[in-house]
């Protein structure tokens, strides 16, 4: 009841500004039902009633036109468009449903029952006013019944104004969005709607664009990170070999430090029964000096035999075994040209076979070939740096050359690998002996002749070894000398005329 109290209100004020012009609005909204009456009978399927009320509409509109041209011009200007397009509409279904035959005649006809159909136009839209309006006096009586006392029949034609009023404001806003529709093109909303649309794709397009560098960015990162990787593991590849390299060098230092310690600390084998009778014995004093002196005596040495050693036999290409058995035969009747082809034969089957490398280097040493022995065995050492042959043979290299402690590290590592090799303790005392180191020396000889008392060469070396110390040992000297030559030793004429300055000449 408030609410239908205050529309009261806003209806009553409305009408005050709008009673100047109450008979033109009411005309105008009379045409206006006649359009609408036109449209509903187009839409019940009779296009000739249509046509006719559509016609009658525009008429009045025109008239309404020329007796009120400063009622919103706008508005009727709109409406009498809107009537021209829906009378040809209207027109064409009154032709599509003419026969063919009377077609020609249609326009005249509706021409000539045009006055028919005004009146009958009219009178209808009188009617529907008319049943409109008592229906409204009905809702407005029941509206009336309703509210307070105060309230009286004057609200009804408040009530049809606000009505009429609002109709027009509707024509009104049509017509202004029609005019700034052919205008302007476009509303406004069309435009925002134009730029909403752009600025989507816009956006559209630039979050494409992010995507599309993100995945850029991804597969780069993802790249970055896998080179990261690699080098990381390359790093670790490296800082482990580095490591492994250095423990490696502890380890063989640690090794070539321990060797050295234990041949440092060897102590000479026990004098045999032989050897201690000679203590008892004396030696006669020289008739005169001799111009020879022992420190002038060479060291006596033999090259390493080329037995091959039991862990290289399987390691030979097959059906070479032959091969090796022939290059024995010739070494050890000093044929060497012969042995070293038949090395070089299974080398040529496989050129980094340890077993043929080292042989071949050991050969070429009693050929005195520094420079292809050091070669051969460089290899076969690197290839199994733990094998005592192949460290012996170049340690014999290394004393060849002079570097006598090169010499005596190798030589040290081959004997802590293999003690029970009196070759390589030959070797080892004559390096020792080549050092200074006399009681070394003298360990390690008489420990080879321990392991094998008929070994000539540390029988020789060592009859040295007594003829050099001080005070010298001439009949310990040529006793062992005697034992070499027994053996097989070639003679030594230097060694022997030593023998005899000293007062122990050798008797075969």
């Amino acid at each position: 009841m408030k609410l239908f109290s205050l529309a009261a209100v806003f209806f009553i004020g409305f009408l005050a500004a709008a009673h100047a012009q109450q008979d033109a609005d009411e005309r105008y909204v009379s045409i206006y039902n006649m359009v609408q009456q036109a449209e509903n009978l187009g839409e019940t399927g009779d296009p000739r009633r249509a046509l006719a009320s559509l016609t009658s509409a525009c008429a009045e509109l025109e008239k309404f036109q020329k007796i009120y041209p400063d009622w919103n011009p706008a508005i009727v200007n709109y409406r009498l468009e809107d009537l021209g397009r829906k009378i040809a509409d209207a027109r064409s279904r009154v032709l599509a449903a003419t026969p063919p035959e009377t077609a020609s005649s249609s326009s005249n006809l509706i021409i000539v029952a045009q006055p028919s159909a005004t009146e009958a136009t009219l009178s209808a839209q009188l009617r529907q006013a008319q049943a409109e309006n008592e229906t409204l006096q009905a809702k407005l009586k029941e509206a009336l019944s309703s509210q307070p006392p105060a309230a009286n029949a004057g609200d009804l034609d408040r009530a049809q104004e606000a009505i009429r009023a609002l109709i027009k404001e509707n024509d009104l806003l049509k017509a202004t969005v029609e005019t700034d529709r052919i205008t302007n093109g476009p509303s406004a909303l069309h435009r925002q709607l134009a730029e909403a649309l752009e600025n989507y794709a816009a956006e559209h397009q630039r979050a494409e664009k992010l995507a599309s560098d993100n995945a850029a960015l991804q597969r780069e990162l993802t790249a970055r990170q896998d080179e990261l990787a690699r080098e990381l593991a390359d790093a670790k590849r490296k800082s482990s070999r580095n490591a492994d390299a250095q423990t490696a060098t502890l380890l063989q230092e640690n090794q070539r430090l321990r060797s050295r310690l234990a041949v440092a600390e060897a102590r000479p084998a026990p004098f045999t029964a032989g050897e201690l009778e000679l203590f008892r014995q004396t030696v006669p004093q020289p008739l005169s000096d001799s111009a020879a002196s022992a420190s002038n005596i060479l060291t006596s040495t033999a090259a390493p035999t080329t037995a091959p050693t039991e862990h290289s036999i399987h390691e030979l290409p097959s059906g070479t075994a032959e091969l090796v058995d022939s290059a024995q035969r010739h070494f050890s009747n000093h044929e060497y040209d012969a042995a070293e082809a038949d090395y070089r034969k299974i080398l040529d089957l496989d050129q980094n076979n340890t077993l043929a490398l080292a042989n071949l280097a050991a050969i070429e040493l009693q050929e005195n070939k520094l420079p292809e022995a050091e070669k051969h065995i460089t290899i076969a050492v690197a290839q199994n740096p733990n094998d005592a042959y192949n460290l012996a043979t170049l340690g014999f290299l290394r004393f060849s050359q002079g570097k006598y402690d090169d010499a005596l590290d190798t030589l040290s590592r081959a004997a802590a690998l293999d003690a029970n090799n009196p070759e390589i303790q030959n070797y080892l005392g004559v390096t020792l002996s080549h050092k200074g180191l006399r009681a070394q020396a003298e360990a390690a000889l008489r420990k080879a002749i321990q392991l094998n008392p008929g070994y000539a060469p540390a029988h020789n070396n060592l009859a040295v070894v007594y003829l050099n110390q001080t005070p010298p040992s001439p009949l310990l000297a040529r006793w062992h000398y005697q034992k070499a030559v027994a053996d097989g030793q070639p003679r030594n004429p230097d060694l022997e005329k030593l023998l005899a300055e000293k007062g122990a000449p050798f008797e075969p």
